[in-house]
């Protein structure tokens, strides 16, 4: 695994447990990793206005990637995620314009998000295939899996291999534990 440059990733999350629990995988997950930066914005139910003023301010220009986690954003938002495209002009000349679209990934278990799940950018699920048969879903658990089996593979091209060396496999097992008794 090589990342070449520095990745920043911002998270918006709920302020309870399921929350935090979203925001100490991505620490764990992360902090060995020198080039990837995260900033984690407790929110709660002030979602709605927090991500009103990311939009309207343009926020999202300064990071790579934005989790939304264990809460949802309206539909007049998720809307405007699909027509806003970034000017940031470090992305150069001759680069696509990356859509907000692609840099946000929204992670939810509630059943009142469900219908986020027509936009690709949103990930909502009530219940996961699990050790013992179907189990109900949590915030923590959607975002540990979203980011072992999606992000840090195919986006920054970290394996699990890779995550084992850095985080070692007992600490890895501890995560696991935490991300139970979290759901």
């Amino acid at each position: 695994m090589d990342i070449i440059s520095k990745i920043k990733i911002l998270m918006l999350t709920d302020e309870d447990l399921d929350g935090l629990g979203c925001a100490v995988v991505l620490n764990e997950l992360m902090k060995k990793f020198p080039n990837i930066e995260f900033d984690v914005r407790f929110v709660g139910r002030k979602i709605y206005n927090e991500f009103d003023k990311f939009l309207e301010e343009r926020e999202y220009e300064k990071y790579d990637y934005i989790f939304v986690t264990d809460l949802s954003i309206s539909k007049e938002q998720a809307e405007a995620v699909l027509r806003t495209a970034s000017n940031n002009p470090s992305e150069g000349l001759f680069k696509k314009r990356d859509m907000l679209s692609n840099k946000l990934v929204v992670l939810d278990h509630h059943n009142s998000a469900l219908w986020l799940n027509e936009y690709p950018f949103a990930n909502v699920l009530l219940e996961v295939n699990g050790k013992n048969g179907v189990e109900p879903s949590s915030g923590t658990l959607l975002t540990y899996l979203y980011l072992t089996t999606e992000f840090l593979p195919s986006k920054l091209g970290i394996t699990m291999n890779d995550l084992v060396d850095k985080i070692g496999e007992e600490r890895l097992l501890s995560l696991n534990a935490f991300i139970y008794m979290v759901r």
